[in-house]
């Protein structure tokens, strides 16, 4: 029996699968510490358009303010991926049947892919490509490179792949049955571990902006799964809503006190303005840009910000 493979990138390298998922990924992390994540999690990790995160910071030109503000989207991804599976680990406790193996795979690889699509320094691309006509959204975008890195791995089903984009997209709805429809909640929601995690890193990384009275992720250790109207739905325990109200008040903290800030939109606009007139002096960002066609263009696989 052949060992299953993957194709790592353009160059077509083909590597067995189970020498890429013999471990676990250890993930050294500023703000959570050391933590693990499945196996599983390891070869989307490995994938050239996943490692090119490294190279994009979360908050864009912000670090030209606040000069500690230089963690990366690879840095969110995978903080996101930790606190999904720790909630499904509380959910566990008290669901019956439990979430199976399954299912927290792809809600994980939901988890790790959901920022896959950003291009260079975070929301400021969008803004860029509009003006040469190319509607770019990283929500899309991420749907498709997911699905590009995803198609590449021999032991993900195509099953599997239509639920992760979608839980990415947050429209897994159809794709659930009733007493499963809390996980498209996880990573595409009001509360949710994309929104916990940016704005605990965020919080480590520029000090003084929020200040909660206990860390946002632990409103996922008592999170239960509750039956409304015929659906699952995540209940959070009573205790904690007071931390769910903190995080909803910090995300418009930090879009007053530092993503809108007078200063970092000023340097956005600096930014933007380099980046226009080297268009026009030949670079040529724009060259490959074919939103729509049904494929993602090869630039946003290359071009970082560092």
């Amino acid at each position: 029996m052949q060992p299953s493979t993957v194709r790592c990138g353009s160059a077509g390298i083909v590597l067995p699968i189970d020498e890429m998922e013999q471990s676990e990924l250890t993930v050294p992390d500023a703000v959570y510490g050391t933590f693990r994540l499945p196996s599983f999690v390891r070869a989307v990790t490995e994938a050239p358009e996943f490692v090119r995160l490294k190279y994009l910071k979360q908050l864009g030109v912000s670090n030209a303010v606040f000069g500690t503000a230089r963690h990366t989207r690879y840095d969110h991804s995978l903080g996101a991926c930790y606190l999904s599976g720790r909630l499904l680990d509380a959910v566990n406790k008290t669901l019956n049947p439990p979430v199976t193996e399954d299912e927290r795979k792809c809600v994980m690889l939901a988890a790790a892919l959901h920022d896959i699509g950003h291009g260079p320094f975070s929301h400021l691309w969008e803004k860029f490509v509009e003006v040469y006509g190319a509607p770019w959204r990283h929500e899309r975008s991420s749907v498709e490179l997911a699905h590009r890195v995803l198609d590449r791995l021999e032991n993900v089903s195509v099953k599997q792949i239509a639920l992760i984009c979608a839980l990415i997209r947050g429209d897994a709805t159809d794709l659930l049955t009733s007493d499963r429809q809390f996980l498209t909640h996880i990573v595409s929601s009001d509360v949710d571990v994309d929104r916990c995690d940016y704005l605990q890193r965020d919080a480590y990384h520029v000090p003084g902006v929020i200040e909660p009275s206990r860390p946002f992720r632990q409103m996922f250790d008592r999170v239960r799964v509750v039956t409304v109207e015929g659906k699952a739905r995540l209940a959070y325990h009573w205790q904690d809503y007071p931390l769910v109200y903190e995080m909803a008040c910090a995300r418009q903290a930090f879009h007053r006190r530092c993503y809108q800030d007078v200063e970092v939109l000023g340097a956005e606009l600096m930014m933007l303005d380099v980046m226009h007139e080297a268009e026009r002096a030949g670079f040529r960002f724009t060259r490959n840009i074919r939103m729509g066609s049904g494929a993602l263009p090869g630039l946003i696989r290359t071009v970082v910000d560092r």
